[in-house]
């Protein structure tokens, strides 16, 4: 039997999304295609917007519980893009965008710096919700980029009982340095170089004299200097008068409490350092000895734990790619102007209905004022919607509307769309004219990426699947002996008094009506995990569909080669776990 003889079996795109019924993406699955590849052949490189190219197709959602600047490196650094949010003052949105925009992927993302008069006991206060607490730099300024003063590590305050000591009196130099420039692997060589033993006399000279009755000469002359001076801290040599360190004949010379490394040194040189020095600590400083980035060696230890990362999104000038989210309000054009000058490199109008004059003519002032700046429209869910964005000068388009965990706009305002048919009708009319499309609202799992890109979209944006994870804004706390962070809808009431009425229209009324909720989430650890997961599941899933690339599978679906069917529930029900007493659901 030929192919011709074999009788239509299941529906093309336009014939599922034709027959006036909203669908969803449990209300949707695909039928098989041939398998003529692995799943490791799948390429998922994919559009942003018309200028930007993503290795990774998924972005981070500009929430206030989503992405700041920890988030969006991540995101960066694993091949997708975040969107800092906008629910924040101007210099604090431009501070995430600028601390994305001097990262270098590999090294700690957000150390924690304090002023040397701040005390142990702010630490004790801070550490449980540091990312990295292997060591806290102390600086002038007590931020990233003053200049470097010394370490706090855990074994230089363990024991001590008074926590009002200030951070001046324990901090070290117990760590190496290199210059802005140093790579991760350069860095993993300085902490890999055993250092001297503790048990190898160390030498001062006073009067030129080369000899252990130096040590006399300390103006402590106590048996704890001569314990630094053996465990190689710098702090006994501070309390030596006259001495100084030497090399003595036949012995190791004492390591050095530093190495320098250069501006722009990679990760992967940092790693080297690591190694070769044994050391714990690698400071990343310029030569004015401003401090720039930590590498730890707690950090490359976890990295190991992890997939690898692969290639980041760099922008043309090889830093890390950065998205901002941005009203529609006259101030807001100033805000965008400043986040241009920090180096954004994708703005996206924040809106819960985008098909606004609003976004027509801040799309028409960012074309005019910032030429090459990508400005991605939306949020909207019709194709002639996506017309007025398109012809309006839009690079993209953020597709979806009330279908997110946390959002109510289709309950309170009866409008919307279910995110299958969306995504299908809006990216069916973009992808023809070069308009890439990003599916935001709705994704709970890979399957839903999966049906997200194969139904047209180029990228999908996440909310809640990065909500409560360790780069989510937010502390951690428990409740009932869970460990959650809080995830809000920018419709909530709790987003609301900080300002994100204005995407909802709602900063000029007096009465606010809410368009989404606020509440907890679970710890979902770090998206380092998550994002390598979801992107070979969703590898396979494409494999499944016999595509083998984004292009690929916008070709069979637009051939009508793809087929798919609706699912009633107890399809659905069927299609999911049953008829289990016990399980446990472990998706990697």
């Amino acid at each position: 039997m030929s192919t011709m003889d074999i009788p239509c079996d299941g529906f093309t795109g336009n014939q599922m999304f034709g027959n006036g019924i909203c669908y969803t993406y449990d209300d949707v699955i695909f039928h098989p295609g041939h398998i003529y590849f692995g799943a490791h052949e799948v390429d998922l490189t994919t559009k942003l917007t018309k200028n930007i190219t993503l290795r990774t197709p998924i972005v981070s959602s500009p929430m206030d519980t989503v992405t700041e600047g920890e988030m969006a490196v991540t995101m960066a650094t694993l091949g997708g893009l975040g969107f800092v949010h906008y629910n924040n003052t101007l210099e604090e949105q431009v501070n995430h965008v600028k601390k994305v925009k001097a990262h270098t992927s590999g090294f700690v993302v957000s150390p924690m710096c304090l002023l040397p008069t701040d005390t142990i006991s702010k630490i004790d206060a801070l550490k449980d919700n540091l990312k990295d607490f292997s060591a806290v730099c102390i600086t002038d300024t007590g931020v990233m980029g003053g200049k470097l003063l010394g370490l706090v590590c855990p074994k230089d305050i363990d024991f001590i009982n008074d926590r009002s000591t200030f951070l001046q009196e324990v901090m070290s130099k117990d760590y190496e340095v290199a210059t802005v420039g140093t790579s991760a692997a350069a860095t993993l060589e300085l902490l890999a170089v055993p250092p001297v033993p503790p048990w190898v006399p160390l030498l001062c000279y006073s009067n030129n004299k080369t000899s252990a009755s130096a040590f006399v000469s300390c103006a402590t002359r106590t048996a704890s200097a001569f314990v630094s001076c053996a465990t190689r801290t710098a702090s006994a040599f501070v309390n030596c008068a006259t001495c100084n360190p030497i090399d003595a004949p036949g012995t190791p010379a004492p390591p050095l409490d530093y190495e320098v490394a250069s501006v722009g040194t990679s990760a992967a040189a940092a790693l080297e350092l690591v190694k070769s020095k044994r050391a714990d600590n690698i400071c990343i400083l310029t030569e004015g000895g401003d401090l720039v980035g930590l590498a730890t060696r707690d950090y490359f230890k976890d990295a190991r734990g992890f997939p690898s990362p692969g290639e980041p999104t760099l922008s043309a000038d090889g830093r890390l790619c950065c998205g901002a989210a941005v009203g529609t309000r006259e101030a807001d054009k100033e805000r965008v102007a400043h986040l241009r000058e920090a180096g954004c490199d994708a703005i996206i109008l924040d809106s819960s209905q985008g098909d606004s004059t609003f976004q027509l003519e801040m799309i028409a002032h960012i074309k005019r004022a910032h030429p090459g700046l990508d400005v991605i429209a939306g949020n909207i869910v019709t194709q002639i919607q996506a017309k007025r964005l398109i012809d309006a000068g839009a690079d993209g388009l953020r597709v979806g509307m009330g279908s997110g965990s946390i959002c109510t706009t289709q309950e309170v305002c009866a409008v919307g769309r279910g995110q299958a048919a969306a995504i299908y009708h809006v990216s069916r009319f973009a992808n023809a004219l070069g308009v890439p499309t990003m599916a935001d609202g709705g994704i709970q799992s890979s399957g839903h990426i999966v049906k997200a890109l194969a139904l047209g979209a180029s990228t999908v944006m996440c909310g809640s699947i990065f909500s409560g994870t360790t780069e989510a804004p937010g502390e951690y706390f428990f409740i009932n002996g869970v460990k959650v962070k809080k995830y809000r809808g920018m419709g909530s009431l709790d987003a609301m008094t900080k300002g994100s009425e204005s995407r909802y229209y709602g900063d000029t009324q007096s009465l606010k009506i809410a368009q989404g909720v606020s509440g907890t989430v679970r710890d979902k650890g770090s998206i380092r995990r998550t994002v390598p997961f979801l992107c070979q599941a969703v590898k396979q899933g494409f494999q499944d569909l016999g595509a083998k690339d984004l292009a690929g599978s916008k070709s069979i679906l637009y051939d009508g080669t793809m087929k798919m069917e609706g699912r009633t529930q107890a399809a659905q029900t069927e299609g999911g776990i049953h008829d289990m007493l016990t399980f446990e659901k472990k998706p990697w």
